[in-house]
């Protein structure tokens, strides 16, 4: 009986990892997908900020990072400005 059982739970365990495994195939945060054209302004206006002057830091990041820029501004001023 417990060698039923435990071909059984690694049965069970086999096929959610297939069913896992087939489910992230198919999800957009592990398969690229196109992105808009803004990201490249985005990166040609950042670089030519820097080539005007009195830049020590640059973060480079997702929208996370691109946050502190808008509703996080103040706590980045308070905290790290």
């Amino acid at each position: 009986m417990k060698f039923a059982s435990r071909l059984l739970s690694l049965a069970l365990l086999a096929a959610t990892l297939l069913s896992a495994t087939a489910l992230a195939e198919e999800h957009d945060a592990i398969k690229p997908v196109p992105r808009d054209g803004n990201w490249m302004k985005r990166h040609e206006a950042m670089n030519a900020r820097v080539t005007e002057g009195n830049v020590d830091l640059v973060f480079i990041g997702d929208s996370i990072t691109q946050g502190w820029e808008g509703s996080g501004k103040g706590v980045w001023k308070k905290f790290y400005g």
